[in-house]
Parts: C-alpha cells; sequence; structure tokens
C-alpha cells in the first residue's frame, strides 16, 4: 500500500483528469504508482498548434532567431499563419521543400563503400597510356564481354574486318612486341591452347584491356603479329591497288599526249629556228630545261620584253592553229607533281607485301592450322583472298614496268638521257614549268597591248576634240563677219530698224543655237559673241 500523502495526492490528479494515460518508461521500481499527468501547455502555444506542425521527413534545420513574446506581434495572428500554410500545402509547395532539403541518408553510402572495399580490386599491368588507347580504340565494342570480343576477333567477324582503325590498332608496336616485365606479369594469368594449359590465376581479377591483351597479345604471342599484317593487308590492299594502277594510267595518259601533240613540237621548232638564227654557233636540238631560260634574254629596245614574250606574240598572231598547244597539256600538268621514284617505291612496297603475306600463309607461322587457336579462323577467311591478291600484284607489277618502258621511249623522243636519274625525275616538271612561264608571258603581252589599245583610242578622242573646238571657233567668226556686213548694207539701202532687229534676232538666235549644241562650255566664245552683236547693233 501507497503512503497516505501519494494516495491523496493521486486522488487529486484522478479528481482533476479522469483518463491519464499510462508511463510505459516507468521503471519496475515504482510501477504501482501512477504517473503524474503532465503540466497544463502554456496558453500562446496552444493557440500556435497550426503553424507548428512540422515536416515527417528529416529537413535541414534552421537556426532562427527567436521571439519569446508574440503577444501584440505580427506573430500573433494565428489565422493568418494558419490561412498561409493551408495554401502552402495545397499547392505543393512543402512538397518541393521536402525533395529540396530532405537530409540524405549517409547510411547507404556507409554501406555501399563497406562492400566497395571489400569487394577485392582489380589489377592493371598494363602501362596507363596503352590501357587508354585500348578503351579509345575498341570503345564500339565496348558492350561485348571480354569473351565475346575475343571471340569475334578469332572469328574474323565482318563487324572486326570492316572496321579498319581497329585492325590498324593491332598492327601497334606496343602489342606486338611485348616486354619481359609485362611479360613475367602476366606470365600467370596466361593459358597455353597447344598444351592445354590452364592460368594459376584467375584471368577475372585483371581489368577489361589487361584481359585483352592477354587473351589476344599474350595467348598468341607465337603468331599474333603476323596475323595482324596480312588481316590489315587483305582488307585495304584493293584499295591500294587502284590507286596505284591509277596513277600509272595517268602517267600512260601523258605520255602519250606527249607523243601525239604535234602542236608542241611546232612550238619548239618556232624557238629552234629563231634562236639558232641569233645564235652564231647553231646547234642540232635544244634540251627542255632549257626553255624556261629564254625569259632572261630581254629586248634591247625594252627590258620588261623577254625572248619569250616575243615567241609567245608570234606564235599568238602568225600561228594560231599551233597556239592550243596549251590545251594539249592539261593531262600533262595532272603529273608534274607526281614523283615517278615514289610511285616506283610504292609499287614495290605493294608487290613485296603481298609476297610475305602469300608466304606466310603458304609456308609461313599461318599455314599449319595445328599451330593456330582452335577457334581461329583466318585461314578460311583469307585464303581466297590471298590468291587474288597475288594475281592484283603480278598484274601490277606488269603495268609498271610497261609505264617505265613508254616513259624511257618518250625521254628519249624529245632528246633526253632515259639513263639519267634527274633527267627522267625532271623531264614532267620541265615541260609543265615551260608552260606556266609562257602562259604569264601570255598575261604579260596581253596586258600590255591593252593598254595600247586604250591609250590609242584616247589619243584618238582627244584629237577629235581639238578638231571640234577649232571648227567652232571658226564658224563664230565666219557668223560675226556676216552680221557686220548685213548691217552695213541696211544702213545703205535704208532698211527699217524693226526689220534689221528681226533679222539680228535670228543671227543671233542661231549663233547660241549652234554655241550650245557643239560648245557649250566654252563661256568665253560666248561672251565674245555676245559683245560683237551688240556692238553691231550700235552701229
Amino acid at each position: 500500500p501507497l503512503p497516505p500523502q501519494l494516495s491523496d495526492k493521486t486522488e487529486e490528479q484522478e479528481n482533476e483528469d479522469p483518463e491519464p494515460e499510462p508511463d510505459t518508461n516507468v521503471g519496475s521500481s515504482i510501477s504501482l504508482a501512477p504517473p503524474p499527468p503532465p503540466p497544463p501547455l502554456p496558453t500562446n502555444l496552444v493557440k500556435m498548434d497550426v503553424t507548428s506542425r512540422h515536416s515527417a521527413l528529416k529537413l535541414k534545420q534552421i537556426h532562427w532567431d527567436n521571439v519569446d513574446d508574440v503577444e501584440n506581434t505580427i506573430w500573433a495572428d494565428q489565422v493568418s499563419l494558419g490561412e498561409i500554410f493551408s495554401k502552402l500545402k495545397k499547392g505543393g509547395i512543402l512538397n518541393n521543400v521536402n525533395d529540396m532539403f530532405k537530409i540524405k541518408d549517409n547510411k547507404l553510402k556507409i554501406k555501399k563503400d563497406k562492400k566497395d572495399e571489400n569487394k577485392p580490386k582489380k589489377l592493371s599491368f598494363l602501362p596507363r597510356d596503352l590501357a587508354q588507347q585500348f578503351g579509345i580504340n575498341l570503345h564500339i565494342f565496348s558492350n561485348y564481354s571480354v569473351d565475346a570480343l575475343v571471340s569475334k576477333v578469332l572469328a574474323c567477324d565482318s563487324e572486326i574486318l570492316r572496321n579498319i582503325p581497329v585492325l590498324e590498332y593491332f598492327n601497334k608496336e606496343d602489342l606486338n612486341n611485348i616486354p619481359r616485365s609485362i611479360s613475367i606479369k602476366f606470365d600467370p594469368f596466361s593459358s597455353n591452347y597447344l598444351t592445354g594449359a590452364k592460368p594459376t590465376k584467375s584471368p577475372e581479377s585483371l581489368e577489361r584491356s589487361d584481359q585483352i591483351y592477354l587473351e589476344l597479345c599474350y595467348n598468341l604471342r607465337s603468331y599474333w603479329s603476323v596475323r595482324s599484317k596480312v588481316l590489315l593487308l587483305m582488307m585495304t590492299y584493293e584499295k591500294d591497288y587502284y590507286d596505284l594502277t591509277y596513277k600509272l594510267q595517268k602517267i600512260d595518259d601523258a605520255v602519250r599526249t606527249l607523243k601525239n601533240s604535234t602542236k608542241l613540237r611546232d612550238v619548239l621548232y618556232i624557238i629552234y629556228s629563231i634562236g639558232n638564227y641569233m645564235n652564231k654557233r647553231g646547234v642540232r636540238g635544244i634540251r627542255l630545261s632549257s626553255l624556261t631560260k629564254l625569259v632572261f634574254v630581254k629586248s634591247s629596245n625594252d627590258s620588261n620584253i623577254s625572248f619569250l614574250h616575243f615567241i609567245e606574240k608570234i606564235i599568238r598572231f602568225n600561228y594560231p592553229d599551233v597556239y592550243s598547244f596549251l590545251d594539249d597539256l592539261k593531262l600533262v600538268d595532272d603529273i608534274s607533281n607526281l614523283s615517278f621514284e615514289s610511285l616506283e617505291a610504292e609499287c614495290s612496297e605493294f608487290t613485296r607485301k603481298i609476297r610475305e603475306a602469300v608466304h606466310e600463309v603458304s609456308k609461313g607461322k599461318l599455314s599449319d592450322p595445328k599451330l593456330l587457336h582452335p577457334q581461329d579462323e583466318i585461314l578460311s577467311k583469307i585464303r581466297y583472298k590471298t590468291n587474288k591478291a597475288k594475281t592484283k600484284s603480278g598484274l601490277l607489277d606488269a603495268q609498271f614496268k610497261l609505264t617505265d618502258s613508254d616513259i624511257d621511249k618518250i625521254i628519249l623522243f624529245y632528246g633526253e638521257n632515259p639513263k639519267d636519274t634527274e633527267s627522267k625525275r625532271m623531264f614532267f616538271k620541265n615541260i609543265m614549268d615551260f608552260v606556266a612561264v609562257f602562259k604569264k608571258c601570255a598575261r604579260e603581252n596581253k596586258e600590255r597591248e591593252e593598254m595600247d589599245r586604250i591609250y590609242e583610242e584616247r589619243k584618238k578622242l582627244m584629237e577629235q576634240n581639238l578638231r571640234l573646238k577649232r571648227d567652232d571657233s571658226n564658224g563664230s567668226s565666219d557668223d560675226a563677219e556676216d552680221d557686220a556686213v548685213d548691217v552695213l548694207l541696211s544702213q545703205l539701202r535704208g532698211v527699217d530698224s524693226n526689220s534689221m532687229k528681226l533679222r539680228s534676232k535670228r543671227r543671233d538666235s542661231r549663233v547660241l543655237s549652234k554655241v550650245d549644241s557643239k560648245a557649250s562650255n566654252n563661256d568665253e566664245l560666248l561672251e565674245r559673241t555676245h559683245a560683237l552683236m551688240s556692238d553691231l547693233q550700235n552701229i
């Protein structure tokens, strides 16, 4: 039983509050006694019950400067505050507040970090640059797993074969020459497809780029370099073949043009004939390299005119049918910058690569399917292409020999030495340099002729104006003399002044119209005419 003091107190509390709420947090030592009721709230807090509502979520807290006594302040208007709160809630603004200012739970991050820490890190033995190049060049296959990508490469999938940049990347020096330091690190993860040896460490513990490097470059290192070169060559040799044959065909067309161009020969004959006429000792022929030197032989009358300017004018006015030789040499202009030595080196390199590729497939590292990876299908994919490439290589070699023979013949035909490397290299260039200088002289000659034509036209125009002015002055003096004679005759005959004035007006109008039509700008002559007429009228 409780002491009487406690029992009396509890009775009073029961009378005040008949339904007290039990407190479950009370300890077992006083479980028999009911807890005292909470004290009543202050009246100002009860009024603010509407605005004291807060979000169920944990939001970022604002540190207020609190107003303790809100009576007689704007904060005492609980009705307005309640309306504002209702509008904010109905307008969805409070939901936006929950989204923008909620406190993010860091427990998930901590758990995630713990998982990442527990997860083993993948290894990477490749240099950073090489690993990045793998990601850049093989990004198009990033959706494939390592095993799927390796299978595509070994199967010579069309998606791999059509991607020339990837094939070129497989031929990089870093992928074909494996340093010893990297070889030692990859050895525990490697497998031998010939002996069936398994890796002592799991390749899955390596990064993606390291796994691709391991499966292709390291495990297939016995023939990976040869395989990459042959595969790239078989995918690109046709383009190289057509590019080289196109250049050879352009040379053949230029050689044929020079052989059949009678107009060019006539131009050379004209230059040769006039030049031999000028020289004390004639020559039997001239080399093409001497044609551009003709611009240095200047005229004795005008230093701006050279011998080639003179030749151009002679051909243009006296041999108009020969002057079109410039149009015949357009095909030669197309190959003027083409180096035959470089073309010869490219053709030799092409035939050498094809020959080596055919050897690797027939007798080299790619000849025995047993020495290749079981999934590697390169022989079935390129065997037909190697036979076709061998045929193309033979055709290109034959075409080059024919072109070379034709060049020697045309060089000899124009008086050059085909065995001289410099003459052979500069043959087409000498012709086009002469054409360029000839065109420049033609342009300068035409400009000079146009200037002379304009000068002559102006000269004729000035002479014509002087002649007109002279005629006008003569006509005015004649009219003045006629007027003086008429006046004297009228006075002698006794003609009245009215008729005299009328005739004078007619003459005045005739003189004025004549002056206006022929020399309207000659004010001095007009003034002299008026003065003379007034003097005659006075007489």
